[in-house]
């Protein structure tokens, strides 16, 4: 629906994630910056607005990747737009946004667009430590590039909604759920016990408390996705949920 409206964009379908890397590579050595989102993270529109005229002025030349302040979300107040979870630095962040014009080729690797590290050709004068953490020269407040990463919270009301911080992990991501992985926790007890991926890189530090103001909220998107409501309802309850270990009041 967003697609037919405006003609800058295009839908691609593709069957297996891994293979999406191709779709960028053409891109390496011009002047294009690239952010990664995926379907659980939400960028902050207005200060993506005003970050966009910092990176057409070159300020941000020299490095070939941006890191944003990230907030692991477990929970949302859309009344009062406040989000909690876990923050930079306690934990990493996910969220980046790259120069192509730094890199020679990038061809793709083994994972997703943009996760083969190990594939990429610098231009002269780059490196793969040419990286900038914007989260550490500005706090949330103040941060233009900044996003929620909803890793924690379930896709739908029929995804499993865990009320402790134990359970966190109970949504696996896609490479989790695939059947290597799935017999792999069947027969190894102590494998079934490993956190998954998103606990065990993620859940680190205490939950903070963030305004998200100017991040809007799925009543937004109502005119693409009559469901709203229940997605409003979802995140709501299980926010609610989570009060006892959040150390956060929610109302």
């Amino acid at each position: 629906a967003i697609a037919d409206e405006h003609d800058h964009v295009e839908v691609v379908r593709v069957k297996d994630g891994n293979n999406t890397h191709r779709y960028i590579e053409e891109y390496a050595g011009k002047p294009v910056w690239i952010i990664r989102i995926d379907g659980d993270e939400v960028f902050n529109p207005t200060g993506l607005s005003n970050f966009k005229s910092r990176l057409y002025a070159g300020e941000f030349d020299h490095y070939w990747m941006i890191h944003a302040s990230t907030l692991h979300v477990v929970g949302i107040q859309f009344d009062s737009a406040i989000a909690y979870g876990y923050t930079q630095p306690a934990t990493e962040g996910c969220l980046s946004m790259y120069n192509f014009n730094a890199i020679k080729s990038w061809k793709a690797g083994r994972r997703e667009r943009l996760l083969g590290l190990g594939k990429i050709v610098f231009q002269k004068g780059y490196s793969i430590d040419h990286t900038f953490p914007y989260w550490k020269y500005h706090n949330w407040s103040e941060s233009e590039f900044k996003g929620l990463h909803l890793c924690f919270m379930p896709r739908s009301p029929l995804d499993p909604q865990s009320e402790s911080e134990e359970e966190l992990g109970s949504r696996f991501n896609i490479a989790e759920i695939r059947l290597a992985r799935r017999i792999a926790r069947a027969v190894n007890w102590k494998y079934s016990k490993r956190p998954d991926y998103k606990t065990r890189t993620y859940a680190k530090g205490e939950v903070t408390k963030l305004d998200i103001s100017g991040f809007g909220s799925p009543l937004d998107f109502r005119k693409y996705d009559p469901d709203y409501q229940s997605v409003l309802d979802t995140i709501k309850n299980v926010t609610q949920s989570r009060q006892k270990w959040s150390k956060h009041e929610v109302s």
